[in-house]
């Protein structure tokens, strides 16, 4: 391989691995930062605690009373939603539930989940409308350690190009300025942001979607 030749191979393949870069820190930031705008979107938080941040909130109308429907909420959050263990029950009227998740095991698929609110309003004809409030755990662990990743990738791709730019594209041996294709390895500190970004993504995404499911059927709840 000729120097000119190593020297474009080396330089192309630091510049698709900088663009990769690029979009996982983008891809991080605007995970993370997708938050804090949904979470503005919230228009009432009340006995939550300081979680304001990190708050989702929705409605939801279904068949039935509010005391019935309260008390069939308790009693699935108590027992546990599918694969989920049991939430501790802080308060339960016929117009308000609290909850809060006490187990600390990062492999339960609620974990993310640290506290939530529903609240039973008459709608009329029969329906009732659900108020829901969770809050969710801040996730910042797993943001340093999707920005760790990214520390590693910048300084993979710098410190191999540096490495390879001043001792392989200049020396004489053809058979070794080829080994500018070695480049290609900085991959292997690319791609775990991607990995951590989705993990936080979809274990956030899970809770809200299993909790708003568990308000929608509520009604269905107990029924042979």
């Amino acid at each position: 391989m000729e120097t000119e030749t190593a020297q474009f191979v080396l330089i192309a393949i630091a510049a698709v691995g900088a663009i990769v870069w690029l979009i996982s820190l983008q891809f991080l930031l605007s995970t993370f930062r997708h938050d804090r705008e949904r979470f503005k979107q919230t228009a009432e938080v009340v006995d939550l605690g300081e979680t304001t941040p990190h708050m989702v909130a929705g409605t939801v109308e279904v068949d039935g009373q509010p005391a019935e429907l309260s008390v069939k909420a308790a009693a699935v959050l108590a027992k546990g939603l599918a694969g989920w263990t049991p939430f501790k029950i802080l308060e339960r009227t016929d117009q308000r539930l609290i909850f809060e998740n006490i187990t600390s095991n990062v492999n339960q698929p609620g974990h993310f989940l640290r506290e939530g609110q529903l609240r039973f309003f008459p709608a009329g004809s029969g329906r009732t409308r659900i108020d829901y409030t969770i809050g969710l755990k801040a996730g910042g662990g797993m943001f340093w350690l999707a920005m760790a990743f990214q520390g590693l990738g910048l300084a993979a791709l710098v410190g191999g190009f540096l490495l390879l730019w001043f001792l392989v594209v200049p020396d004489p041996n053809p058979a070794v300025r080829i080994q500018v294709v070695q480049m290609v390895q900085a991959v292997h500190f690319l791609w775990p942001p991607f990995l951590v970004g989705a993990l936080y993504r979809r274990g956030r995404t899970t809770v809200v979607n299993a909790l708003d499911l568990l308000v929608s059927n509520l009604p269905y709840h107990g029924k042979d």
